[in-house]
């Protein structure tokens, strides 16, 4: 249980650093009488919005699975998909890899089978997120390293599954490789379930998902800054700016995009759109983090450590590791 509380625990580190780097750089007093002066119900809207982000990308997880011949109970799927999220502040967010251990432990699903899923997951996520932020890039002309860097992170994924020769090539030389050699026919098998969910009609359809999964995030932002008195906020701004910052935040490779995804929101917020002040700014970056990449986190880490099923299971795949 102390393994897998690390990531967390760090993540809880560096959180407080970023918090306190805010409040250096801004106006503490004013910051914290930000926060303390919106209503519940602004902040609680939000949380359902995260909630229905989180459902949306469990029935893409849900599909993939289906896709690849794996059919999971559902109690049992969600289950190892919220544990999941107890990862979301690990770079990248590679750290939901544990559901592809969880589920081999539950269920038996092979994990040439389950990471390639995970990976299609974060995949479409980025991909959806380079499609939403691509119209305001272009006519700010605001992100374009960010867009660029996605871009391309997405296309070398796609292109490394997809190219014959380097698929070939990777596995000729961990069929070569000591120590490897053994993982030489799971991962070929992992390639060509990669390849599957690439094939353009699950592609375009878990695209969408996530595209419509993060918008609710987008429309989270919105109504934070609604409730902190920002009344004439567009709505295609608010996406904009919380899209953007994500992105920033994923091309980082920071845990949980930590520092990169709220300095360009609130960059974005006071100094590329001059929407608001710098505390107002700042407040809102921590409420819609806190509602999003936090609550996902601590969920998740309920989830994975006071669920029986998935409990036991982390103990027992620690004590494999081990």
């Amino acid at each position: 249980m102390k393994k897998a509380l690390r990531p967390l625990i760090a993540a809880l580190v560096f959180g407080a650093i970023v918090l306190a780097g805010f409040s250096f750089f801004g106006d503490a007093g004013q910051i914290l009488a930000e926060l303390q002066g919106i209503h519940p119900g602004w902040v609680a809207a939000a949380l359902g919005l995260a909630v229905s982000n989180y459902l949306l990308r469990m029935t893409k997880w849900n599909y993939f699975l289906r896709l690849l011949g794996q059919r999971v109970p559902r109690g049992r799927s969600a289950a190892v998909f919220f544990a999941g999220l107890s990862m979301s502040m690990t770079p990248g967010k590679l750290g939901e890899l544990l559901k592809a251990l969880l589920l081999k432990d539950l269920s038996g699903v092979p994990v040439a089978i389950t990471a390639p899923v995970v990976l299609g997951e974060r995949l479409t996520d980025l991909l959806s997120l380079v499609v939403m932020i691509t119209g305001g890039v272009w006519v700010l002309g605001y992100g374009r390293n960010i867009l660029f860097l996605a871009t391309a992170m997405c296309g070398m994924v796609v292109l490394g599954v997809l190219y014959p020769p380097f698929t070939r090539g990777v596995l000729w030389v961990a069929a070569r490789t000591p120590g490897v050699r053994k993982m030489a026919g799971p991962l070929g098998e992992a390639f060509g379930n990669m390849a599957a969910l690439l094939a353009v009609g699950p592609m375009v359809w878990a695209t969408l998902l996530s595209a419509a999964a993060w918008s609710l995030e987008c429309v989270a932002f919105w109504l934070i800054l609604r409730g902190l008195g920002v009344v004439d906020a567009p709505l295609l701004q608010a996406t904009f700016v919380y899209a953007l910052g994500t992105v920033a935040g994923a091309v980082s490779m920071l845990p949980g995009g930590l520092v990169a995804t709220e300095g360009s929101m609130v960059f974005l917020l006071t100094e590329v759109l001059g929407m608001t002040t710098l505390p107002v700014a700042v407040a809102a970056t921590l409420l819609v983090r806190l509602c999003t990449l936090w609550f996902a986190t601590f969920l998740g880490a309920g989830v994975l450590l006071g669920h029986p099923g998935t409990r036991a299971a982390l103990v027992r795949v620690e004590l494999a590791r081990d």
